[in-house]
C-alpha cells in the first residue's frame, strides 16, 4: 500500500479528487490513469521534446518538459470526461490543451 493509496482510502468518495499516476513504462514512455481509468500517454522523442496522447492515442502535441505534456493530457482527460464531444461526433470540435492551460496544472 503506498501513502496515496492511505490517503485516498480515509476520504469519503465525494470529498477526494481524482488520483493521477504517471507510471513509466520504460525509457522514455509513461502511461497515466486517474482511479484506475487511462488517461493517454506521454512519449519523450529524439528531439527531447515530450509527445502528449491522449486515451484514444489521438496526438495532443508536443512539449517543451514532461510535466507540461502530462498536464495536456489531464486537461483533455477532464474536458472529455465532463461532456467534450469529438469531431466524428458531428458535434463542436475537441478542443486541444493550449500550452499556457498546461502550465497551469504543471
Amino acid at each position: 500500500m503506498t501513502m496515496i493509496d492511505d490517503v485516498t482510502r480515509t476520504l469519503a468518495p465525494e470529498d477526494r479528487e481524482s488520483v493521477r499516476c504517471w507510471h513509466e513504462v520504460e525509457a522514455g514512455y509513461w502511461a497515466g490513469s486517474a482511479d484506475g481509468a487511462f488517461l493517454g500517454t506521454v512519449e519523450c522523442t529524439p528531439a527531447g521534446r515530450f509527445a502528449a496522447r491522449d486515451a484514444l492515442s489521438s496526438h495532443l502535441g508536443e512539449y517543451e518538459t514532461l510535466a507540461l505534456a502530462q498536464s495536456a493530457v489531464i486537461i483533455e482527460s477532464d474536458w472529455s470526461n465532463s461532456g467534450g464531444s469529438y469531431a466524428s461526433d458531428g458535434r463542436a470540435p475537441r478542443g486541444r490543451a493550449s500550452l499556457r492551460a498546461a502550465a497551469q496544472y504543471a
